[in-house]
């Protein structure tokens, strides 16, 4: 059974064809979620590999979210223009060695993710940022470096925090809540968490979503 397979995307910024390693659908397979929801990959990491970036102008983005590239940078174009500044700012120790390949290395998959949360900023989608940033303190647990995954949380918390104002939809109000819950929960900060997690069991008490059933059970534990 054939763990990837090879997908051809064209850059949102440069329309650049980019070929890229996917997953394939029959090796996904998620053994089990850790407390904030994070899941754990029996096989090779979904998330890795739904990140790409541009061979030619060095454009980061998510497979999943090409509509939110494509708004931004056809209707909008300050963003472009920054888009365009921020890209060749980078140099070789940023970006080396671009690779899409099966074989991406987790240094360059924290450099993929540092660039998509600062592609998302200068689009002012700061919840957006936030994922991304998630995302590189999962792969910071995963390596058992918890310094930079609580450094990263930080961050995280901060534009949750800050920006929570700024949900779009249900699924980012949720993430807003939860997160933040999730990260004081983690340092030990007990009446924060249940702070958020009693709001969000207010607005979502009713809801099978899994982060309203994950937010249950860490509250019960700050009980």
């Amino acid at each position: 059974m054939k763990e990837f397979w090879y997908d051809i995307s064209e850059c949102p910024f440069c329309k650049n064809h980019v070929e890229h390693a996917r997953v394939s659908t029959t090796a996904e397979k998620v053994s089990k979620y850790d407390q904030d929801l994070k899941p754990e990959y029996s096989g090779p990491n979904v998330l890795k590999f739904s990140i790409v970036t541009c061979s030619k102008c060095i454009f980061t983005f998510n497979i999943n979210e090409m509509k939110i590239y494509d708004k931004y940078l056809s209707s909008y174009k300050t963003y472009r223009e920054s888009i365009d500044v921020f890209l060749k700012s980078l140099d070789n120790k940023t970006i080396p060695n671009i690779d899409n390949s099966e074989r991406k290395s987790d240094f360059f998959y924290s450099q993929q993710l540092i660039i998509n949360a600062e592609i998302m900023a200068i689009f002012e989608r700061p919840l957006d940022s936030a994922k991304a940033l998630l995302k590189l303190s999962w792969l910071y647990r995963d390596n058992k470096e918890e310094n930079k995954e609580l450094k990263i949380l930080n961050d995280v918390l901060f534009l949750t925090e800050n920006f929570f104002s700024k949900a779009e939809t249900d699924a980012e109000t949720i993430f807003a809540l939860f997160y933040p819950g999730y990260i004081h929960y983690r340092f030990g900060r007990k009446k924060e968490a249940a702070s958020f997690f009693d709001k969000l069991r207010r607005m979502y008490g009713n809801s099978t979503n899994p982060y309203i059933k994950a937010a249950k059970t860490l509250r019960s534990e700050l009980s």
